[in-house]
């Protein structure tokens, strides 16, 4: 299921995964609130090591896309979270990750609060 415009309002942290997939973590209230805040995880993979020039390309794109104009965003492991009402725009595929079924993306107390998540992320923007 491919889905467009998903609108969120604050990004909290990117996890970097064994894999080299960045996970942004989003929710709907400007501060984390543990047991308040919906997390909500969205996945820009890796660059893959098969593929066409294309395909490699486009993720390439989008990665650089995501860090510049998301880089004060805390990576996790880093102090703190982004703490500001920011709105962003996420298109991709809605997709169930089996994986993280019983262990949702995740950095210290922020939490997705399910295996759906926006995977791939084919953009994203801030509003």
């Amino acid at each position: 299921m491919n889905i467009d415009d998903v609108a969120g309002r604050v990004s909290y942290t990117i996890t970097i995964e064994g894999d080299n997939d960045f996970h942004l973590l989003i929710g709907n209230t400007p501060v984390y609130e543990a047991g308040v805040t919906r997390v909500f995880n969205a996945e820009i993979p890796g660059v893959p090591p098969n593929g066409t020039t294309a395909e490699k390309n486009k993720i390439k794109q989008l990665r650089a896309k995501l860090l510049q104009q998301f880089g004060g965003i805390p990576v996790c492991g880093r102090n703190g979270y982004l703490q500001e009402h920011t709105k962003i725009r996420i298109s991709g595929s809605l997709f169930y990750d089996t994986q993280h079924k019983s262990n949702p993306a995740k950095c210290r107390d922020v939490e997705g609060e399910s295996a759906w998540e926006i995977h791939p992320v084919l953009d994203i923007e801030k509003k």
